[in-house]
């Protein structure tokens, strides 16, 4: 009987196992059916042609890296001013900035003050104690303001032991001309309480270049007005901008001290944004061509002999990226341009990254021993 009861278990268990088979495929074919989830791209907002001007003196955003063969233009910074290089990935280029303004409609304010010239650097930084209030100030309740309201305290900040009044006028000013902010019946826009920040903040950089000792002369300031708007025909800015030619000068006087801060805290290192190789006409990507060969010999500098018409040395990053590709000062292809292009994008990356990251950690250090009190919650 027990060999009978054996002889029928065994036989149930081969029964089994079948069924058991059959199971796996069908579990297999469920995980592999399983959809990946897409990852998504924020993207990235262009600031105003003389914003970007402005601010090309740091580094604001860095762009993603995808692979060095197949990478998209790079997203612009700050204005002349993102990823450490790697043998694969690459930045992705950022499109032309936009031409300087040769004109605008008078009373449009110019977004030239210092907070232009290190917004993209303080983004996210903190005011030590950022208290907000409605009451202890006039302009209580109201969203509009009078000729006589102009002068009324809207924050107070304190930095290195000094509290410091800030009127309404003076945050107007500083986004451009009242005039701007003048409405048809004669009032003011009340400066909301992010345009105060603002002024607080910048108001703290200039103290602290003050501190410091750091001037520029007449001649530093027009040159800067001449790198960043192409004009140091003061007047005629003004005019563009309907703003006073004092106002303009004063502006861009300490918007000159402030590069000279920048220069003293990250470095005089300065990041060259390369331009991209000219696209070829379709199909042409694999035709070899002097303009490209040129292109690439000069963004290659001294990681290239001129005179041997090779490489002078194997230990810089577009070696390690091109050292397997043939091509010659006189004669090279769209893609070998565009690779070329990744590794100077990346070069340039690496020392904008590392700058903002320098002038970012200073500027949070200033502002993390700050206090201010503000006197409405407008936006």
């Amino acid at each position: 009987m027990a060999d009978e009861e054996k002889n029928e278990l065994n036989a149930e268990e081969l029964s089994a196992q079948p069924e058991a088979e059959k199971a796996e495929p069908e579990v297999q074919a469920e995980t592999v059916t399983e959809e990946p989830v897409a990852e998504a791209v924020e993207p990235v907002a262009d600031a105003e042609a003389v914003v970007e001007a402005v601010e090309a003196e740091s580094v604001s955003a860095e762009p993603e890296e995808t692979e060095p063969v197949a990478v998209e233009e790079p997203v612009a910074e700050a204005e002349k001013t993102v990823v450490a290089p790697a043998p694969a990935p690459a930045p992705e280029p950022a499109p032309a900035p936009e031409p300087k303004p040769a004109a605008k409609a008078k009373g449009v304010s110019l977004p030239v003050c210092i907070v232009a010239a290190v917004a993209a650097l303080v983004i996210g930084l903190l005011i030590g104690h950022f208290v907000n209030f409605g009451g202890g100030s006039n302009l209580a309740g109201k969203t509009t303001l009078t000729e006589a309201d102009l002068s009324a305290v809207v924050a107070t900040y304190t930095a290195d032991g000094k509290s410091t009044n800030i009127t309404a006028r003076e945050v107007l000013e500083s986004a451009g001309s009242l005039d701007a902010s003048k409405q048809a019946d004669g009032t003011y826009t009340c400066p909301g309480a992010s345009a105060i920040l603002s002024y607080a903040q910048n108001a703290i950089v200039e103290r602290e270049i003050e501190n410091r000792g750091i001037t520029v002369t007449d001649e530093e300031v027009a040159a800067y007005a001449e790198e960043q708007l192409g004009s140091s025909d003061y007047a005629s800015i003004a005019s563009t901008y309907g703003m006073q030619e004092d106002q303009i000068k004063s502006i861009m006087k300490t918007n000159a001290a402030t590069k000279k801060l920048y220069d003293s805290i990250v470095g005089t290192e300065q990041a060259s944004l390369p331009e991209a190789p000219t696209a070829p006409a379709e199909g042409a990507e694999e035709t070899p061509t002097a303009e490209y060969g040129a292109y690439i010999v000069k963004l290659l500098g001294d990681e290239w002999d001129a005179e041997k018409g090779t490489w002078a040395r194997q230990d810089g990053p577009f070696y390690a990226a091109m050292s397997d590709m043939s091509f010659k000062a006189d004669s090279a292809t769209y893609s070998q341009a565009e690779t070329a292009y990744y590794v100077a994008y990346q070069q340039y990356s690496q020392v904008a990254g590392s700058q903002s990251g320098k002038w970012t950690e200073f500027i949070n250090g200033l502002m993390s021993n700050a206090t201010i009190q503000i006197n409405t919650l407008m936006s």
